[in-house]
This record gives C-alpha cells, sequence and structure tokens, in this order.
C-alpha cells in the first residue's frame, strides 16, 4: 500500500494546459456558441433555413481546426519542455510543486484526468521531517525510539501532508504530538477519487502499520482536516467491518472542520449547476463545464459517503442525501468548528460557518439530520476561517490536551 516515488507523480504542465484549452474551454465556448445560432435561427424561421447548413458546417469546421490545433501545441510544448513537475534535482519535488499537482487533481474529473495525464498516485506515509514516503515496515529503523502511541494526520481537499506546518506563533500540529513522546506518521493521498476510496485505503495502510509497528502499538489517534474527517470516520467503519484490528486501538479522533452534515458550498454548487443545465440551451454548457468537478468534491455535499451512486446519478439535484453514519463507537470524537467573525451569532456565521463549513455540520447536529451515536467528548468553537483554523493555538492546545489525558 506505500508508495515510492515514481512516474505518477509527473506532471508536465504544457499538457494541462492544453487539456484545459481543448477539453474544457473550447467545448463549452463551442456548446453556447451552437446554442445561440440555433436561437438566431429559430427566429430567422423559414428566411435562414436555406443557410443554416453552411453556417453549422463552417462553424464545425472552425472549432474542430482549433481543436487540432491546441493538441498539436500541447504535444510540441509537452515534449520541448520535459517538465515532469520535479523542479529539484534531487528529483523530490518542492511543496509548492505538489500543492500544485494536488490541486490539478483534486479538481479534475475522471476524463480530464486520463487527458493531461494526471496519473492517480497510491495513498502514501509520511514522517514529519523526512521528504520521501515510507513503507509501514521501515518504520522500526525510521524511528528514534519505540513508542505504543501513534498519532496519525490526515489533510484536506487539494492539499498534502505539508498542510500542517505552524506558524511563528503556534507550534504545528505534528510538532506537538512529538513533543508528547507519541510517533507522528502524515498521510498523503489524492483528494479528487471518492472519499470511499481514500478510505479503504487508509484503512489498508493503518492495518500494515499496526501489523509493523516495532512492540505493541496502545494508542491510535488520529487527526483529520476537512474532507480527511470523513476518510477517517468511513475508514474506521471499512476495518471494523472487515475485522481489522487497528480500530479497536483508537482512542481519541479530532474533527478539524469536517463537513459531516457536508458542505454549504458543494450544495450550492449542485443546485446552479443543475439550474444551468436545466435553464436554457445557452446556460447548459456551463453548468456541464462546473459538473466536471471532481468526485471527490461531490462527497462533501452531504457528508455521508456513498458507495453506489444515488439513483439519477450524482449530478441530479442535491442528489446523495442520506443517513448519516454513526460515530466510531469506543473512540473519544472532538469537534473543532470555525466561524469568520468572532460573534458566535453573526449573520455571517450563520450563512457562510468558517467559508465552506457550517458549524451544524462541523458538529454533527442540522435541522433535518445528525451524525447518530454517543456525543462528541469536546465541541471546540474557534474564530478562524477553514484555511486558517489548523494553525491557531485553540487547536495545538486540543490535541496537547487529549495527548495529555
Amino acid at each position: 500500500m506505500h508508495r515510492r516515488p515514481g512516474a505518477e507523480e509527473a506532471t508536465s504542465w504544457p499538457l494541462v494546459a492544453a487539456v484545459v484549452a481543448e477539453d474544457v474551454v473550447l467545448p463549452t465556448v463551442r456548446g453556447v456558441h451552437r446554442a445561440v445560432t440555433d436561437a438566431a435561427f429559430r427566429w430567422t424561421g423559414p428566411l435562414g433555413r436555406p443557410v443554416r447548413p453552411f453556417v453549422e458546417l463552417a462553424t464545425d469546421v472552425g472549432y474542430e481546426g482549433v481543436r487540432y490545433v491546441l493538441r498539436a501545441l500541447g504535444s510540441t510544448a509537452h515534449r520541448l519542455s520535459g517538465d515532469r513537475g520535479r523542479p529539484m534535482a534531487s528529483g523530490t519535488p518542492t511543496p509548492g510543486a505538489l500543492r500544485a499537482r494536488a490541486i490539478a487533481v483534486g479538481v479534475a474529473d475522471d476524463r480530464f484526468r486520463d487527458r493531461a495525464r494526471l496519473h492517480p498516485a497510491p495513498m502514501s506515509l509520511h514522517l514529519a521531517g523526512h521528504p520521501e514516503p515510507v513503507a509501514p515496515e521501515d518504520l522500526a529503523s525510521l524511528l528514534p525510539a519505540p513508542t505504543a502511541r501513534v498519532v496519525v494526520l490526515v489533510h484536506g481537499l487539494l492539499d498534502t501532508e505539508h498542510l500542517w506546518r505552524g506558524s511563528a506563533d503556534v507550534p504545528s500540529l505534528p510538532a506537538v504530538a512529538a513533543g508528547s513522546g507519541a510517533a507522528v506518521l502524515l498521510v498523503r493521498y489524492d483528494t479528487g477519487r471518492p472519499v470511499a476510496e481514500g478510505a479503504a485505503a487508509l484503512a489498508r495502510l493503518l492495518e500494515e502499520v499496526h501489523q509493523a509497528w516495532p512492540g505493541r502499538l496502545r494508542q491510535l489517534v488520529l487527526v483529520g482536516y476537512s474532507m480527511g474527517g470523513l476518510v477517517l470516520r468511513d475508514a474506521a467503519a471499512q476495518g471494523a467491518a472487515a475485522g481489522m484490528a487497528w480500530p479497536a486501538s483508537v482512542s481519541d479522533v479530532l474533527h478539524l472542520a469536517t463537513p459531516h452534515l457536508g458542505s454549504w458550498l458543494e450544495k450550492a454548487a449542485n443546485v446552479t449547476t443543475w439550474t444551468l443545465r436545466h435553464a436554457s440551451p445557452v446556460t447548459a454548457p456551463l453548468g456541464a463545464l462546473v459538473d466536471r468537478r471532481s468526485q471527490g468534491i461531490k462527497d462533501l455535499r452531504f457528508g455521508p459517503v456513498h458507495r453506489d451512486p444515488p439513483p439519477g446519478g450524482v449530478d441530479g439535484l442535491l442528489a446523495g442525501w442520506g443517513a448519516s453514519p454513526a460515530w466510531q463507537p469506543a473512540a473519544r470524537h472532538h469537534l473543532v468548528a470555525g466561524r469568520l467573525r468572532p460573534a458566535g451569532r453573526h449573520p455571517l456565521n450563520l450563512a457562510l460557518g468558517d467559508a465552506l463549513v457550517r458549524a451544524g455540520s462541523a458538529r454533527g447536529v442540522g435541522p433535518l439530520r445528525r451524525v447518530p451515536g454517543d456525543a462528541p467528548a469536546s465541541i471546540t468553537e474557534v474564530p478562524a476561517g477553514h484555511l486558517s483554523l489548523v494553525r491557531r493555538a485553540e487547536v495545538a492546545t486540543l490535541l496537547r490536551d487529549v495527548l495529555a489525558a
């Protein structure tokens, strides 16, 4: 299950740019153009009927010509640049290059990824300060001293393990965990894939860690940020259902700005694209464009993980609504919700939460749904936006308190 550096991380940015132009922008422009032309000919009636076939033929030939030129330019730039996303002489991508690739694979749908050769990278395990992925069986030789406590941190959408850096005033969460004497493992995964796929990969990876751990692994503390919290929840459920050993070692789970009941932004995107696709032939191509976001993003609509597509497909109006899976039993769950304004009842907080996740979703309690199971051990609200929440002192203090308990 571990990943070694290889071709799956190579990214040809000229090719990606060419595919954006050819496979995303051009079809959208062509679709809108065709809809406007059709409307114009409907307005002219019989007068325009004789010339319509010639106009449509000329238009199609023009767009096909542009498409072939874009494809040729992309292929040529790809060959000439030799860009494979590895700017460092050592062959190790920089954090910036890894983040750029994470954004590309996290946003794009499968068709785009195939065309742009954004090959999926298997989930990988990392040690803080160690740039290369590590295999579970190598942990014994890489860790400074055996410990029975392990902290695993899982990042969110469009990110990598480099998310967990600290700030000038607040230590990073890996540093807080290491300061308690725990071993710290960072997970990197492809956030554009369905959440259930990432959860299955994480369940297998943690089972390998549990089996290969030097000595007995007595305590697992899991920290998930945003989408990472959903991946952790489903990994524990899948691991327990498969009879794996590691879920029984989990003592605490920290959910940082996790959309347990979904993100309002993905719901808004779904309603907007559905409306565009059905409102008019002119707006339909725009709706189809936005619907090409990744399945990982679409899984944030309602929070629960659906292994089978909902009736009518994932792009139906508010498709995917359902009951939320329960909290992992026996583990203590600590929830952290962000807000944009210090005053908890500020209208902006009620409407947008931390800009991506409202407080009710982060707490697993909504007007129509709630996460079943025992009540969380703690709920912390932090006056911080979604993107800065992991570097807040309140979050570092919470992790320190959990590890000291």
